[in-house]
């Protein structure tokens, strides 16, 4: 049955190839000429076409290449040890990673959104353009810095330290504690 199959679409092909050659070879070279001249032309409108719509999609966000780990390290550098760490279900607000910080007796969570994963990105830019996330349909003020969000949801006069710490945090910081994660 599978050669029958292969045997039909070749013998399909192959007639269809050789009637096309008869109706080329029937024109006259001038038209020939214009036609080809036309496939070229709208081979090189695609070829650049679609050259430069891969150049010009790019976004701002780049995939998260710091994790939470480098945060915490980064934030003890800065005299401001976590107290407490406690894990969060960060599912919830579609998020690769997250967790609660106890520091100098301040409450903050940290979120890591991924922009290789695609929902990930499409929240992480509705966070940046509005500032701010839902949470049990509450609106919390949020403070981005690449891939990392973090929730401001306390007035406590310490809190500017760690949010200062925090815009600071560098996009290639990398912690000496780092965990190499296998990817399948």
């Amino acid at each position: 049955m599978q050669k029958k199959i292969l045997t039909f679409k070749n013998s399909f092909f192959s007639h269809f190839l050789h009637s096309e050659l008869i109706i080329l070879d029937s024109m006259n070279p001038c038209k020939r000429f214009h036609l080809a001249k036309k496939f070229l032309s709208i081979l090189v409108l695609l070829t650049v076409s679609m050259t430069f719509s891969g150049c010009l999609s790019t976004s701002d966000t780049k995939p998260e290449t710091r994790n939470l780990l480098d945060l915490i390290d980064y934030l003890d550098h800065n005299k401001l040890k976590a107290e407490k760490i406690i894990p969060v279900r960060f599912q919830t607000l579609n998020a690769s990673d997250g967790c609660i910080l106890i520091i100098n007796g301040t409450r903050v969570e940290i979120y890591v959104y991924d922009s290789a994963i695609k929902s990930q990105k499409e929240k992480l830019e509705k966070i940046k353009k509005n500032k701010s996330i839902q949470v049990l349909s509450l609106t919390v003020p949020v403070i981005v810095n690449g891939g990392m969000v973090m929730l401001v949801n306390s007035r406590d006069p310490k809190l500017s330290n760690v949010i200062n710490a925090f815009k600071s945090f560098p996009s290639d910081y990398k912690s000496k504690y780092r965990i190499k994660q296998k990817r399948n």
